[in-house]
């Protein structure tokens, strides 16, 4: 095949272009044509680029979607780059040609775009060429009722790998699958080293970190801070003691470092391991995979780190395979482009780490997300048949023979009461954004009611894509006999639980509609209220609704659990244990007895959970919760949170830790740690030491602060137009640079709809999260374009780095503190008075 036509779109303001006022577009070599001028209309630009690439096959980088779609209608046949690169390159953090041009390790923007564009190209075919076919045709499978040209690429593809004759072995998915069979996990303990107790010596640290010591010989543009020496000191003392301490450190301290070398010298030398918690996945992954290996780098010690999430951030296989072969035929189209981008990166991701897969990540509905990821409920465990090769068990291994196990807050509080299963054995903690320790848990300690629970749980007992698993259960008894009383009590066990399927659904509608009712009547999209308190008649349709919902589950349940208990004993005289399995078995082999009643099992300990669930937040009986109801999009959700969650922190985790070391930028309040200590529950650590390390910026001289006054209310209807119009202002005068922070989406929303057309008008790209991609694509675009503006909310006010003039305006649209009508505030306020 000839070389296609390569087309490249620059946007204004991108680094290295020339800092271009105005986009442009690139057309490569002898195929290039003469383009319409800049400003001409998209009509015009589509049916010139139509008419020149006539019967020319062209490959498309960042041209934008409008353009796209144009394209199209007029039926160029154009491959998009970055739809190919989604499902190549999945874990690229981008997508636009500068994305995956720095993932490939191209430079971006080049002095030639276009031989870049041709390298990154070469490097799809690359990429194929060492895909095996099985992975390939699986694609194919998965893109073939889309069609369209992306589908014709992989279909392409496949046909060049047969011809070549370096393809590997045919077959789809069930060859596919066999590839995954080799692999296992293996459980260590974290390597030692003795030497390494002089790192936790002052005198070694300050070395350690001078202008002239192995850090500054790892990092470039190197620049030693002394709050940074102060800090790992006190770390390394907290450590070699065993005691509690709190570290203040301003921005620009390094607390990363200054608390990971004392962490990795405490643990080599003393043999057991330090536990890193983080308030987000995105710092997590900074640690991991920015600081760590400049650590590991500037010491020169071996030592191991891993990283640790909840089983629903893993892939699971078995479930993987089971969608890939019986999933819906009705599959979404961006379900569809989401699981195509996991088949190659499932062969190379040492993980399994979804949140690893940009691609699959941004276009995953909800629903498909579940019937991949790992689940409680649903994990048969060492029956499992892919139980070695598990993605979890893997990472839970890796993390058993760590020095450093970095968590999020997240997993850390569901292991408080499960350490041994979730987390390896540790003595000494690192809380890192501690400022969050109290809200992450009060949300881990929190039970809220939502439609969402109860329709997983009615759908995967009895419906879904896979007809559930009392028809997986009905399938056994017939293919697989217990013997013919057995099976005939089980079967009306199975009926009697499948006729209270209909009433759960009806009873679910009714809950919530009650639910709504009682916000309805009361004028609010929030109500708080408990059982000595409320009004009776009020509350009282929602009390029967409870018992109603509560009995129908509970009518599922036991039938099921009847069912279970009766055949669970005899199915071990006839099923083959799946530890004995022929791997080459046909792919689709029906679940076996071992899996069904494993997952059944979950499934029932899931319908106990969801019956004291329901009873708990509708009775709100508890006097040291607060409890609520609330509209939450076109839903209701019931709520009951602990008011003080100090002592529980204490009892189940601090008082267990040997040391416990809190940091943060912000844990003081007017220079004094109190407020933090009591609400936090480090305050009954008799021991805890408590330090403020300065920031080494001079927030005076080097930045400016303003404040406009002149604006209304941000609560009152004029506020998003009037905060445009000064927004825009803003803009304009840093000429991009700009980053917008929100406290809601529907302000993004709002002020984006008004000021984003005049301002792409003028040449700036506008970057708003969720619409122009998630937050660590739009990151990069804003780093390399400096016309530039993003729009972001919440996971954008921590854990963000943008180096050097690409941010120079931050505009805060409201301070994210919490309104007091929010029921726990307003009942933390009352405790506090």
């Amino acid at each position: 095949m000839a070389e296609p036509v390569f087309i490249v779109h620059l946007p204004a303001g991108v680094r290295g272009a020339g800092a271009e006022t105005a986009s442009r577009l690139l057309v490569s070599g002898a195929d290039a044509f003469a383009l319409p001028p800049p400003g001409a209309t998209l009509k015009k630009t589509a049916d010139h680029i139509a008419k020149a690439l006539y019967g020319k096959i062209a490959v498309a980088f960042d041209l934008p979607p409008k353009l796209l779609h144009a394209l199209a209608q007029r039926d160029v046949y154009l491959w998009d780059a970055s739809e190919i690169a989604r499902i190549l390159f999945a874990e690229a953090d981008e997508f636009t040609a500068g994305g995956i041009a720095e993932h490939l390790g191209f430079p971006w923007p080049s002095d030639a775009p276009l031989d870049t564009a041709r390298s990154v190209f070469a490097a799809f075919d690359a990429a194929l060429e060492t895909l095996p076919l099985a992975a390939l045709e699986t694609i194919c499978s998965m893109l073939r009722p889309l069609g369209g040209t992306l589908t014709d690429y992989f279909e392409m593809a496949a046909r060049k790998l047969v011809a070549s004759g370096r393809s590997g072995r045919s077959g789809g998915v069930g060859e596919y699958r066999m590839l995954f069979t080799g692999r296992d996990a293996r459980y260590s303990s974290p390597p030692g080293d003795e030497t390494a107790a002089r790192f936790l010596e002052d005198d070694v640290i300050r070395d350690f970190f001078a202008a002239s010591g192995p850090l500054a010989a790892a990092l470039d543009r190197y620049e030693d801070r002394p709050g940074q020496v102060e800090m790992a000191t006190l770390a390394a003392s907290a450590l070699k003691n065993g005691r509690t301490l709190l570290v203040e450190a301003g921005t620009g301290v390094g607390k990363s470092l200054a608390y990971l070398l004392p962490a990795v010298a405490y643990s080599l030398f003393s043999g057991s391991r330090v536990v890193v918690a983080t308030n987000t996945r995105t710092l997590q992954n900074q640690l991991l995979r920015k600081d760590v290996p400049v650590l590991s780098s500037a010491l020169g010690l071996p030592f191991r780190a891993a990283m640790l999430k909840g089983r629903r951030n893993y892939l699971c296989i078995r479930k993987f395979f089971r969608f890939l072969l019986h999933g819906p035929v009705d599959l979404a189209d961006s379900d569809r482009l989401a699981l195509a981008a996991l088949i190659p990166w499932a062969l190379s991701s040492a993980a399994g780490d979804v949140s690893e897969n940009t691609a699959f990540l941004s276009r995953v509905s909800p629903e498909a997300l579940l019937n991949v990821t790992g689940a409680h409920e649903d994990c048969t465990g060492r029956q499992c048949r892919w139980h070695r090769a598990c993605f979890l068990r893997r990472a839970r291994a890796a993390a058993h023979g760590a020095n450093l196990v970095i968590v999020n807050y997240a997993l850390l509080m569901a292991a408080v009461s499960e350490e041994g299963e979730l987390l390896p054995p540790f003595d000494d903690l690192i809380l890192d954004e501690a400022h969050n320790v109290e809200d992450a848990a009060t949300s881990a300690f929190s039970v809220v009611v939502a439609r969402w629970r109860l329709r997983r749980f009615i759908r995967n007992v009895a419906g879904g894509a896979y007809g559930g698993l009392i028809s997986a259960f009905r399938s056994l008894l017939q293919s697989d006999p217990v013997g013919a009383e057995a099976a005939a009590v089980a079967s009306r066990l199975l009926d009697e639980a499948e006729s209270h399927v209909s009433v759960a659904e009806q009873s679910v509608q009714q809950f919530f509609a009650a639910a709504a009712d009682i916000l309805a009547r009361s004028g609010s999209d929030r109500i708080r209220h408990d059982a000595a308190s409320r009004n009776p008649e009020l509350f009282a349709p929602l009390a029967a609704a409870a018992r109603a919902l509560v009995a129908a589950v509970a009518g599922i349940a036991q039938p099921l659990r009847q069912a279970v208990e009766l055949v669970e004993p005899l199915a071990g005289r006839f099923r083959r244990l799946l530890s004995d399995d022929d791997p080459s078995a046909p792919p689709d082999e029906k679940t076996g007895w071992t899996e069904t009643l494993r997952e059944l099992s979950g499934h029932l300990d899931m319908a106990a959970e969801l019956i004291h669930d329901v009873d708990f937040v509708v009775s709100a009986r508890e006097k040291d919760c607060v409890f609520w109801l609330e509209a939450s999009g076109e839903h209701v959700e019931l709520w009951a949170t602990p008011v003080d969650v100090s002592g529980m922190l204490y009892e189940t985790l601090y008082m267990k830790k040997r040391s416990v070391i809190f940091t943060s930028a912000t844990l003081s309040v007017s220079g004094g740690f109190d407020f933090f200590l009591r609400r936090s529950g480090a305050a009954y650590a008799e021991d805890a030491e408590a330090k403020i390390v300065p920031s080494p910026f001079d927030y005076r001289s080097q930045s400016r602060l303003l404040v406009p006054a002149f604006l209304p209310d941000p609560g009152a209807p004029e506020f998003s137009a009037a905060f445009a119009r000064m927004l825009d202002g803003a803009v304009r005068a840093s000429d991009g640079r700009a980053m917008v922070l929100y406290t809601s989406h529907k302000m993004l929303a709002e002020v984006s709809a008004i000021v984003r057309p005049s301002l792409e008008a003028s040449g700036f790209e506008v970057l708003q999260q969720e619409v122009d991609g998630p937050r660590d694509a739009i990151l990069g675009r804003f780093r390399r374009n400096l016309r530039s503006v993003l729009f972001g909310t919440a996971s954008f006010w921590e854990g963000v780095d943008v180096k050097g003039e690409s941010l120079s305006l931050l505009i805060l649209a409201k301070l994210p503190f919490p309104v007091h009508t929010d029921p726990l505030v307003a009942a933390r306020q009352e405790e506090e008075e």
